[in-house]
């Protein structure tokens, strides 16, 4: 059963052209194959690893659940998304005003201030949108990310990052916005309005 749900997994990343990304510079070394359109041969795309991306977005949801699950023991958590375009912050504030689960989320163009009088009490996960990751932002980050009580954090991005302790990454192209929607729905599914689902099947 698990294999068979694990093979329907990745099924569907695929029929959503999740693994697929538009071509790279050589500075966003990954590990992919580079196809070239029969069409036109200066039309290049990117496959990434399909396990690794499976696994990272099994990560993703494993820990959103572990999250609700701890909301249903009477306790609470917030999900800081720290992003600096400004467009795509906006896009993910109308989704998830739209579908109520603005009081799980906490959007941010610098790095996230807590409130610790408000929020002493609440789990926190921070996910990046995007690499925001200059110098300064990576040194504070690591400074004050055990400060602020936030255990674990997710990226979404390019490039490659020495692994730490409680840091996920899901690897793929933020200006693909039909990726960031795939995000934002698994999020809203695992933790908010179950009324989307009918939605996406109708």
């Amino acid at each position: 059963m698990n294999k068979q749900l694990n093979t329907s997994f990745i099924k569907q990343l695929i029929d959503l052209d999740f693994p697929f990304v538009k071509s790279l510079t050589k500075k966003e070394n990954l590990n992919t194959v580079t196809t070239y359109s029969k069409l036109n041969n200066r039309n290049q795309f990117n496959i990434l690893d399909i396990f690794k991306l499976n696994n990272s977005l099994k990560q993703f949801i494993r820990i959103l659940f572990s999250l609700k699950y701890r909301e249903e023991n009477k306790s609470k958590f917030l999900i800081y998304i720290w992003c600096s375009n400004k467009f795509v912050l906006n896009l993910v504030d109308l989704f998830i005003k739209k579908y109520k689960i603005s009081r799980y989320i906490v959007l941010c163009d610098l790095f996230p201030n807590i409130d610790f009088v408000q929020n002493e009490d609440k789990q926190k996960f921070l996910f990046v949108l995007g690499d925001p990751w200059t110098e300064k932002p990576k040194q504070m980050l690591r400074t004050r990310i055990l400060y602020n009580k936030i255990f674990l954090v997710n990226s979404l991005n390019f490039t490659n990052e020495k692994p730490q302790l409680g840091f996920f990454k899901i690897q793929n192209d933020l200006a693909d916005y039909k990726k960031l929607l795939v995000l934002l729905i698994i999020i809203d599914k695992v933790i908010g309005n179950r009324k989307i689902i009918q939605k996406i099947n109708n």
